[in-house]
């Protein structure tokens, strides 16, 4: 397994981060997520061939993403 980061707009708080975290959490290939709303970021831990699914979850959850 592998790690990578999102760099995630619009997470504000502890709610913010438990639901991104949900989010992620049920998707195949992702054994787990770490989000900080401080920081504005999400680490996934899984398959690196699952950073394209992860990252239109965040947008489905009604978060923005930075380029």
């Amino acid at each position: 397994m592998a790690d990578y980061t999102l760099d995630v707009r619009g997470m504000s708080c502890r709610g913010c981060e438990q639901t991104i975290r949900s989010e992620l959490a049920g998707l195949s290939g992702i054994g787990d997520a770490e989000a900080d709303a401080d920081a504005g970021e999400v680490r996934v831990y899984g398959d690196p061939a699952t950073e394209a699914l992860a990252r239109q979850t965040v947008l489905d959850a009604g978060y923005d993403l930075a380029e």
